[in-house]
């Protein structure tokens, strides 16, 4: 048995309906997966640098400068960090919409 599907069976033994349950886990599983690969891409070396940062610039100036200064932080702190910020915000969001009442 893999971890995913003792996962679902745990959160359908908390009372969550079987696609629920599935729905929670495979998106937490999409989450850290794309933050692993986002990371590997950002951080593969492009000239003398990295993409992460030879482009932070030209992303930050993207988005424009309210939402410059976050960008930047994003992209400049550990990728444990927002990792941590985003499955919270997932989870609360499994709670919030999915977890029986």
């Amino acid at each position: 048995m893999t971890s995913s599907t003792a996962t679902v069976g745990a959160l359908i033994g908390y009372g969550f309906s079987v696609e629920n349950a599935f729905l929670a886990v495979d998106t937490v599983f999409d989450l850290a997966i794309d933050v692993f690969s986002r990371g590997r891409q950002l951080d593969a070396a492009v000239g003398g640098s990295n993409v992460r940062d030879s482009t932070a610039q030209a992303w930050a100036e993207a988005v424009g400068p309210e939402v410059a200064p976050v960008m930047r932080q994003a992209l400049a702190d550990p990728a444990a960090t927002w990792f941590d910020r985003k499955l919270k915000l997932v989870l609360d969001g499994i709670a919030a919409g999915l977890a029986p009442t």
